[in-house]
């Protein structure tokens, strides 16, 4: 027998080892075909809920508020119950008091966010004092640690108690819409504003970190 010989495989021999791989390799890619999004979808939720995510969720909800209050005359101010805030929530909480500056509470009703589908809050305040009915929502979601954001090499990091971003979400050049986010550790709040001026105006009276 010579060393050629010795190293050449049998005509036509195919390995056991590489069936399997093969069969396995077609196997899991028609498993990731049928499951692949739904795992996706769990590895995203294992990383925590992008706070963008419940940004766009929430302006949509906005959107729909601000109409359905326009449309509405001779809204009364509402004396929020801080337990009615709080069953939504399933936590003690209490809607923020904003008359001083302007802005009456006159709707409290749940919502349903990311990350927190069933125990989100939408208030809406009216302020009369400015030129028409200016419109303020505000959204608390019940906090346990679930929410993200990214810093700016676009790495996840946890959005912890005594957090606060201010994100632009204005859609157009005459926009200077912003939403202003904190955290006080068990609920996140978001307020939707008009311009950095009211944003500074709610920071400065509620005193967010």
């Amino acid at each position: 027998m010579t060393n050629q010989e010795f190293i050449s495989p049998k005509p036509h021999q195919i390995s056991k080892v590489a069936v399997t791989i093969a069969l396995l390799t077609v196997a899991a890619a028609v498993v990731f075909g049928i499951y692949g999004p739904k795992i996706a979808d769990h590895l995203t939720h294992l990383g925590g809920v992008p706070l963008g995510d419940v940004i766009e969720a929430a302006q949509i909800l906005r959107s729909k508020a601000i109409l359905a209050s326009m449309q509405k005359e001779n809204d009364t101010e509402l004396n929020a119950d801080q337990h009615i805030v709080s069953r939504f929530l399933g936590r003690t909480c209490s809607a923020p008091y904003l008359s001083e500056i302007g802005y009456h509470l006159i709707k409290v009703s749940p919502a349903s966010l990311p990350g927190a589908p069933f125990h989100s809050v939408e208030l809406i305040y009216k302020n009369m004092e400015a030129n028409g009915a200016h419109i303020l929502v505000v959204y608390l979601l019940a906090d346990d640690g679930q929410y993200v954001c990214f810093d700016p090499l676009g790495r996840t990091i946890p959005f912890m108690q005594d957090d606060s971003i201010i994100e632009n979400i204005s859609v157009s050049t005459d926009d200077e819409s912003m939403v202003l986010i904190w955290s006080d550790g068990p609920v996140i709040t978001l307020a939707y504003v008009d311009d950095q001026q009211e944003a500074e105006k709610i920071q400065a009276f509620i005193d967010v970190p």
